[in-house]
Order: structure tokens, then sequence, then C-alpha cells
């Protein structure tokens, strides 16, 4: 079997210790733990009160209200992750045209699902959100990095609970010259 190289032209994450590929870099260099009091929720009530959440994201940074809007929270990381791997790659998009995505997702939608379940119960069904089955499905997460950079190779979600994994990379680029990105998440919020 013929070997393939697999070349890293672009960085992007959305971490607890950073976004850039400089801040993570230097959060790592510096040993600065990402875990710290729960911020993006009210966890008094909760055994634990501390976690690894990207508290530093800004989807308005990436997204338009529109987008920020149709989609829950690991969505929009996914599409600013793909932003700022595009971005640090230096690849002019036309040149990704027929590149890969592949997204590996833990579990997805988690805040979304719990907003429409308290909506449902208080308002009744006509409130909830035509959108809400699109904004939880984890295959989007891929699909619409995808299409925001107009590509028109394959796109892969693999379920990662904790890591995305270098295989499906290795089955892309096979076939393909080019894979944009890879992206565990895990994002959800207590609503009250």
């Amino acid at each position: 079997m013929e070997r393939k190289r697999v070349v890293i032209t672009g960085i992007g994450a959305i971490t607890p210790i950073g976004i850039t590929s400089e801040e993570i870099e230097r959060s790592l260099k510096e040993s600065r733990s990402g875990v710290k009091s729960i911020s993006l929720f009210d966890a008094d009530d909760l055994p634990v009160r501390f976690a690894g959440e990207a508290s530093g994201f800004k989807p308005e940074d990436f997204l338009d209200a529109k987008e920020i809007r149709r989609n829950d929270r690991f969505i929009q990381m996914c599409l600013a992750a793909t932003d700022v791997a595009v971005r640090d790659s230096g690849v002019a998009l036309d040149r990704l045209r027929d590149a890969g995505v592949a997204v590996g997702v833990g579990l997805g939608g988690i805040s979304s699902i719990e907003e429409t379940t308290l909506e449902l119960e208080k308002t009744g069904p006509r409130r909830v959100s035509p959108f809400f089955i699109p904004s939880i499905l984890a295959n989007l997460a891929a699909a619409i990095s995808a299409f925001v950079i107009e590509q028109r190779g394959p796109t892969s979600l693999f379920r990662q609970p904790v890591r995305a994994d270098l295989k499906p990379l290795a089955m892309l680029t096979a076939k393909f010259k080019l894979v944009v990105e890879t992206f565990g998440s895990r994002a959800a919020q207590k609503h009250q």
C-alpha cells in the first residue's frame, strides 16, 4: 500500500486556552490551564463548578446575527474554527474547492435541545423554531463548514467523544488533496 503524506497548512481550534494558534501555543508553553470556574451558566446548584469551557469564544467575532440565531453553539464553534484554519493556512479559498471537511463531534446541540424543551413546555409547539432540528444535527457542523467556504470535496463526521482521530484524515487524503479541518466539540450550557 502506498503511503500518502498529509500536510497541515492551517489550524483552527476553539479551546479553553485560546482561539488562535498563537494563543494556544503561548498557553501551552506557559503551562496555563483552561480549567476554571464555570462562567457560561449559573453552576451554584451543581456538585462540580469548574470546567474547561471556551469562555473566550464570541460567535459575533466570526458569524452574523442570523447564523448565530440559527445554529447551536457547537456549530458556531465549528464555523469559527473553519474560518481560523483557512486564514491560518494562507491558502486561497479557490484552491480549497476540492478539499474535504472532516469533523469529529462528541456531543452537540445540548443547549438547543434544552432551550426548545423548555419553550415547548412553556408556550407549546407553535413557538418551536423550524431551525431546531438542523441546529442540533452533528453532521451539519461539517456540511455547513463546507458550504460556507464553497467546498466540493467530501464531508465526513466522526463520533469522537474526546478527540478527533487521524484515521478519517488518512481516508480523506487517500482520495483528495486537502483536508481543511478536524474538530472536536462538546458545547453545552445550562439554562434557567
